[in-house]
């Protein structure tokens, strides 16, 4: 009887045969993955991923993800965040700041702010300012 015949072969094969969407299988981007969409999955630059652009994330606000270019966040373009209004984060021209309600640098009147070409400043003529009548 042949392997084509034997119905045992064929049965014991069929979880591991390489099909396009596998529990092991060995599609272009994955190598422990079943969909698209896996939960552990190495995609072109992805390590431990449930989505396209995510690290370990199971939804769109999780804790630690990686969204298009960012290491540990969860907006767009933040690094140490949870949202939008958040301590540590890059946004914009910002190094250490998200939005307009953050601790250090968010917008035009920051305490430390470095945008564009300036190292500690809040406005384009100022050395050590927060705001107009600040006291450094």
């Amino acid at each position: 009887m042949t392997a084509a015949q034997s119905p045992l072969i064929t049965t014991a094969l069929a979880p591991l045969m390489t099909y396009g969407d596998n529990n092991l299988g060995t599609t272009d981007k994955n190598s422990l993955s079943t969909t698209d969409d896996n939960s552990l999955d190495i995609a072109d630059d992805n390590s431990l991923d449930t989505t396209d652009v995510n690290i370990l994330d199971t939804a769109d606000d999780n804790i630690i993800h990686t969204a298009n270019d960012n290491s540990l966040c969860f907006a767009d373009n933040n690094r140490l965040s949870t949202t939008d209004n958040n301590n540590l984060s890059t946004a914009g021209d910002n190094s250490l700041g998200t939005a307009d309600d953050n601790s250090l640098v968010n917008a035009d009147n920051n305490s430390i702010d470095i945008a564009g070409d300036n190292s500690i400043d809040t406005t384009d003529k100022k050395s050590l300012c927060t705001a107009d009548n600040n006291s450094l």
